[in-house]
């Protein structure tokens, strides 16, 4: 991601409200090879409350992950080392549909781009420029969908039921 584009993006939005809560999940890895990107990125995240880690690279990114393992990965698609639909696909490979990985570009723009990360294994694909709401809403919607999903998962073996004592 590029500065130029960057720069489009707000970075004082007062509607950016900070989680109230905030939980080991809600660790973000922002991936980008561009500094400022990454530096605004994390910003609106702080800003909403997450935790960042930040990797440069395709390997970077994956090395991150593997050693500190995040609740949500937003990832630039032009990256040294490998490109984001590699660092994509090795981290659903790796981690499962259970992480939400978010493609960020202001560079591969068209139709045909958002759907190639989309069938990469993405759960969303953003374009550049965007307001910082609509980032901290998409990165919102899937940790809230797994932690409802997780939360709904019965904490005994398969199978169990426990009797009403009526």
């Amino acid at each position: 991601m590029r500065s130029a584009v960057r720069r489009e993006v707000p970075t004082g939005s007062e509607s950016v409200r900070p989680h109230t809560e905030t939980r080991g999940s809600e660790t973000i890895l922002v991936v980008d090879d561009d500094p400022a990107g990454r530096a605004l990125l994390t910003n609106v995240l702080h800003r909403a409350g997450y935790r960042t880690l930040e990797a440069a690279t395709g390997p970077e990114a994956l090395a991150t992950a593997r050693a500190t393992p995040p609740g949500a990965v937003l990832l630039d698609v032009t990256l040294p080392g490998m490109t984001g639909y590699d660092v994509c696909r090795t981290l659903r490979d790796e981690f499962g549909e259970e992480l939400p990985i978010i493609f960020v570009s202001g560079e591969r723009t068209e139709p045909l781009d958002r759907v190639a990360g989309l069938l990469m294994g993405a759960d969303d694909y953003v374009v550049e420029p965007f307001p910082a709401e609509e980032l901290v809403a998409r990165v919102r919607r899937p940790l809230a969908r797994l932690t409802g999903l997780r939360a709904a998962r019965p904490t005994r073996g398969i199978g169990h039921r426990t009797r009403n004592a009526a």
